[in-house]
């Protein structure tokens, strides 16, 4: 039997349409091992440590596209991990944490910042019914 690559409508990788960056840097296998497995299962949820300080070292972030079951729109999406001085990954969709580290980028420039930058992790009401995470330099 031949192992072929199959052109299929149904195919799962041509509907993923993602870019992404990341600032880890992997040298050894440990260390890719160790992306990948925050990639897959972060060490904790941002919602979870609001009102923690942490110190950002590397990021993580993946803009992609969704279409929304209810309305069939397509929407930008974001998955941001955060990586701390010591290795702890944070992982959050939320847009407001993905749009200040992008600011954080233009004021520091891209990391990895050797020495980390310290956050408090914060909850901000945007309107009646929604909040959206953001940082707050400290």
């Amino acid at each position: 039997m031949e192992n072929a690559i199959v052109k299929s409508e149904e195919n799962l990788l041509s509907e993923r349409k993602r870019n992404a960056f990341c600032s880890k840097v992997t040298g050894s296998i440990e260390e890719k091992k160790e992306l990948f497995n925050a990639l897959e299962k972060c060490d904790l949820l941002l919602k979870d440590v609001v009102g923690q300080e942490i110190t950002v070292k590397d990021v993580y972030i993946e803009k992609y596209e969704k279409v929304d079951e209810d309305s069939g729109e397509v929407r930008t999406k974001f998955r941001t991990i955060l990586f701390d001085v010591n290795g702890t990954s944070y992982a959050t969709g939320s847009y407001g944490i993905a749009n200040v580290i992008e600011k954080m980028i233009m004021v520091f420039g891209k990391p990895t910042w050797e020495n980390g930058i310290p956050v408090r992790v914060e909850q901000k009401k945007i309107d009646n019914n929604r909040t959206s995470l953001t940082l707050t330099l400290i």
